[in-house]
């Protein structure tokens, strides 16, 4: 039903339309990516007003939706404030860079999948100034967690949560400089994906 045009045809009609959630497969998300594109084309609409996208849940394990899909989705995501990308096999940052608003986005989860490293995708992630929370738990684990909070803690000043994966087995807690004052994150012990921001 997913890959069916007519479906997402319906679907990016309905004016009240605020949150998508859908187990994308490569063929559902180039319908959507058709029927959104076809209904922009047409007029229908400049932009999608959904609040939530939580898309690619690995249910049925079929081939991935391509980064150029995905990024015609979000693209046209103008007041996005939830992004969850569970499968995100094969894609890399430049679906968070087709973002059209991204300091409206408050949560960010990228799942399994990612091809491209933690490090390289915060310059994306960057430009959601005002992200709360940000889960790259399926991301590939990062040696030095300070080289990803740093970044991050300057960009993004709303930020309270990240988790990610760390091979840093000693540290619990990390300090950063920030124009503002200084910056402590911390997680409960030492195997702990999970940093939360202390002050």
């Amino acid at each position: 039903m997913l890959s069916s045009r007519v479906t997402w045809d319906v679907l990016w009609t309905i004016p009240t339309l605020r949150r998508v959630e859908a187990d994308l497969d490569a063929g559902a998300a180039k319908a959507a990516a058709q029927a959104l594109t076809a209904c922009r084309v047409q007029g229908m609409f400049n932009d999608l007003h959904v609040h939530e996208l939580i898309l690619m849940r690995r249910s049925r394990m079929g081939d991935p939706p391509s980064g150029e899909h995905c990024a015609t989705l979000l693209s046209a995501a103008s007041s996005l404030r939830r992004l969850e990308l569970s499968d995100a096999r094969g894609m890399s940052g430049v679906c968070v860079a087709a973002l059209r608003r991204p300091e409206l986005l408050r949560s960010l989860e990228v799942g399994a999948g990612a091809t491209a490293e933690p490090h390289d995708m915060v310059q994306h992630f960057a430009r959601c100034r005002c992200l709360r929370s940000l889960h790259l738990s399926g991301s590939a684990s990062t040696s030095a967690a300070r080289a990803l909070l740093e970044p991050l803690t300057r960009a993004c000043p709303l930020l309270r949560t990240v988790v990610f994966r760390s091979t840093e087995g000693e540290s619990r807690s990390v300090w950063v400089d920030t124009p503002a004052g200084t910056v402590h994150w911390a997680r409960a012990d030492t195997s702990s994906t999970k940093w939360a921001r202390a002050t």
